[in-house]
């Protein structure tokens, strides 16, 4: 049977049907999918349909998740945090090692360069952000005290703010997804997946339209319907995108 192209503001009334039908194979490749689509693909594969969904991790599809996984788990990033507050507290070390070897105080910019070059080797990520807050804190520190010495008020701002910040970005818990309830191929941002392929029984649909509320039943979207080897075919490229993916979850 030959294929055929539909456009319009409404391709869910024939992606939607098709979708809910499935009894044997419901796979899905769409960047973006809606958080009512990502509860069918759960219902079908729960119903013994062979389900597969390749998508992107971006943050559209944070709902999305939130029902593709079960759950999530906190985790605290101990080993990063300590690190970076040992790059945070180099100035105070540089201060003591001057003062054990009696040395007096040591130069303004040697322990500016101390704190910079530290957090630079030891912060594992968000060095800019720690860097900008604790000099920030520093300068405010030396405004408000009013003392005539600059460095002192400086450095010990500097250190308070850059530990503040460290302690929020790294010891507050944080959301990770657990297992995944489908079997799923998630793209990282870096390279998402942009393809839409949709391979339901014996029927394959191709085009513009996003597995999303807006992507059926808004958007000006075209979408092709194919049937026979043409339906074969396009599930044989789905099947060399999901080999060849680069996500890495998967229902066991």
């Amino acid at each position: 049977m030959p294929s055929r192209t539909y456009t319009g503001r409404d391709t869910g009334r024939i992606l939607e049907p098709l979708l809910q039908g499935a009894r044997e194979r419901l796979w899905v490749s769409s960047p973006y999918v809606g958080p009512e689509y990502a509860r069918l693909l759960v219902e079908k594969y729960r119903e013994g349909v062979d389900v597969r969904l390749i998508t992107s991790d971006s943050s559209v599809n944070r709902r999305a998740f939130q029902v593709l996984f079960t759950g999530s788990r906190t985790r605290l990033r101990i080993i990063p945090a300590l690190l970076a507050l040992l790059g945070l507290w180099s100035p105070l070390l540089v201060v003591w090692i001057y003062e054990y070897m009696n040395l007096g105080d040591p130069p303004g910019l040697l322990v500016l360069a101390a704190f910079i070059i530290a957090l630079g080797v030891l912060g594992p990520d968000g060095v800019k952000a720690a860097l900008a807050s604790g000099v920030l804190v520093g300068f405010a520190a030396v405004a408000l005290l009013d003392s005539e010495s600059f460095w002192g008020p400086f450095i010990n701002g500097m250190v308070a703010g850059g530990t503040l910040y460290t302690l929020v970005k790294y010891l507050v818990s944080e959301e990770a997804p657990a297992a995944p309830l489908i079997p799923v191929k998630v793209y990282p941002a870096r390279a998402i997946v942009h393809s839409k392929m949709y391979i339901i029984d014996g029927v394959a649909v191709t085009g513009s339209a996003n597995l999303t509320r807006s992507g059926l039943w808004r958007n000006m979207e075209t979408i092709t319907i194919h049937e026979g080897p043409e339906a074969e075919e396009v599930a044989s490229q789905f099947l060399k995108a999901w080999s060849e993916g680069v996500g890495d979850s998967a229902a066991s």
